[in-house]
């Protein structure tokens, strides 16, 4: 018994791990594009866009696996 929990322990631990490291490279990737693209951002705003569609783009963007340039928007 304490064989089995400490194996489901020691795996939760390693999915947890997995999720974190998962979610700091998603952060990264979209933190790049916004430093990238910070002149975009701000003629989007300067023309009107809302705040909730610009975030929406850039969360898109780096959440779409072949990235902003494989795109043919």
């Amino acid at each position: 018994m304490a064989r089995t929990s400490f194996t489901l322990i020691m795996l939760a631990v390693a999915g947890g791990m997995a999720l974190l490291l998962g979610i700091v490279g998603i952060y990264g990737v979209i933190s790049y594009s916004v430093s990238q693209r910070t002149r975009s951002i701000g003629i989007r705003i300067a023309l009107g866009a809302r705040t909730q569609s610009i975030t929406g783009l850039f969360v898109r963007d780096g959440l779409w696996p072949p990235g902003p340039a494989s795109r043919s928007v």
